[in-house]
């Protein structure tokens, strides 16, 4: 199994030729020791990337610029999960777990229960989580954010 990050590269380097693959699907992204190769070029088309950041492994999902780095990402299932359970209560949309959403996302399991503080502890530690998971790539230096040409 190839690691999600170098199948990224490898599109990426695709694109940094002037080229966008066209037809990308898993089935056309074969590997050699670990090193993915992308074959089927026939469906190749001159193309300027719009991509100018790095997409990370389980980061939320975001408009990288490349709709083909799009797909990849999509495919190779790098970006957080969209949904979140919470211990078998209701799933939220990932993008709603904000801090300044507390009182909304309580809102959502009143059909639970119309004491919804209760929830409380719970929704407030799943937001906790996956703001801890956010200030992940928060943190990352911007430069090491960018893509450099080699």
């Amino acid at each position: 199994m190839l690691h999600r990050s170098k199948i990224i590269d490898a599109v990426y380097c695709i694109h940094f030729a002037g080229f966008t693959h066209g037809d990308l699907s898993l089935g056309n992204i074969l590997s050699k020791d670990g090193t993915p190769f992308i074959i089927d070029l026939e469906t190749a088309k001159p193309h300027v990337c719009g991509m100018k950041e790095k997409i990370f492994i389980g980061e939320d999902r975001r408009n990288v610029g490349c709709p083909e780095m799009m797909r990849c990402a999509a495919l190779v299932q790098a970006w957080a999960k969209l949904n979140v359970k919470l211990n078998g209560l209701y799933t939220f949309l990932r993008m709603d777990l904000r801090p300044g959403n507390i009182n909304y996302l309580l809102s959502l399991l009143i059909h639970r229960s119309h004491d919804t503080s209760k929830y409380r502890p719970q929704v407030e530690k799943l937001v906790e989580e996956i703001e801890a998971e956010r200030d992940v790539f928060r943190r990352i230096p911007r430069e090491e954010r960018l893509i450099v040409p080699e």
